[in-house]
């Protein structure tokens, strides 16, 4: 998506809310993902105009914690957790989400290698411990799959 400044998002805005034009036609006439543009859209309708005045946010690790849990654990849609937030776009908290999950998964496997002598103690020691229920059952349930097969290997 082409990065527009704010006269022109509210512009496309207008367009949408008052003269009734459709997101696919606006889409094709800013060249915008249909997707994003749908996004853009739904987040100055709900939270107006005004959230097109913020800034980059730096968020806490708390906070990113927190929505994390939600978005996992939650019963609305990573859009709408997004949009109710007042995410700029929904790509934030898919990386957020992708790199919990890599951390998650990194952090189970070297904590099983270690339990069998398998990764240095230096190494051990920087890997975080903390784990979400959730993904630890999932990846625990893969990780035995995995190390059942290189043990049929090697045997």
């Amino acid at each position: 998506m082409s990065k527009f400044n704010k006269e022109q998002k509210i512009e496309i805005y207008r367009k949408w809310k008052d003269e009734k034009i459709s997101i696919s036609q606006l889409s094709k006439a800013y060249k915008m993902n249909i997707a994003n543009l749908d996004y853009m859209l739904r987040l100055i309708d709900m939270h107006g105009t005004n959230i097109l005045n913020t800034r980059k946010r730096v968020y806490s690790k708390k906070f990113k914690e927190q929505t994390i849990e939600q978005a996992i654990f939650g019963t609305k849609s990573d859009v709408q957790l997004s949009l109710e937030l007042g995410f700029k776009s929904i790509g934030m908290l898919n990386n957020w989400l992708r790199e919990y999950k890599e951390k998650a998964f990194t952090s189970l496997l070297y904590t099983n290698l270690n339990n069998f002598g398998g990764l240095p103690e230096r190494l051990a020691e920087a890997v975080p411990t903390s784990l979400n229920i959730f993904l630890c059952v999932f990846l625990k349930s893969e990780l035995s799959i995995l190390s059942t097969l290189v043990c049929l290997k090697i045997a």
